[in-house]
């Protein structure tokens, strides 16, 4: 008789795994609940919409372990659909579309003295709400 556990094991490991790193695949997403993109990925609103996080061109928000004046900066671009939009992180402004908007609710991580973030580890955490 044969053990059965390497195939459990791989069903499960198959059936975990977190296919929205894909960006041919994008995430759907529903309207009114959080999501996570890191740089690349994609996410599809139910009206068929596609939110691409782009990149972060800049990032000048005050990093842990300095003093800083003023709370910083950072720059997030979305591609939807056919058009590019930035949010900011001290803006409260979100993207407006004609059926929703797109807001930022966070991005990770969090800057740190001496220590570059790469594009590849950003992660923006977003909402987008029916007008």
């Amino acid at each position: 008789m044969t053990s059965k556990v390497p195939l459990l094991a791989i069903l499960v490991v198959i059936g975990c795994s977190d296919q929205s790193i894909d960006p041919t695949n994008p995430n759907p997403v529903e309207f009114g609940d959080p999501f996570n993109l890191n740089v690349g990925q994609s996410a599809t609103l139910p009206d068929g919409s596609t939110i691409l996080f782009e990149s972060v061109p800049s990032d000048s928000r005050c990093p842990k372990g300095a003093e800083c004046f003023w709370q910083g900066n950072a720059a997030i671009v979305l591609k939807i659909q056919d058009g590019a939009d930035t949010l900011n992180t001290i803006s409260q402004q979100g993207i407006a579309r004609n059926s929703y908007t797109i807001n930022l609710i966070s991005l990770t991580p969090e800057p740190v003295v001496g220590h570059p973030i790469p594009q590849a580890v950003y992660v923006v955490r977003l909402v987008a709400v029916k007008n």
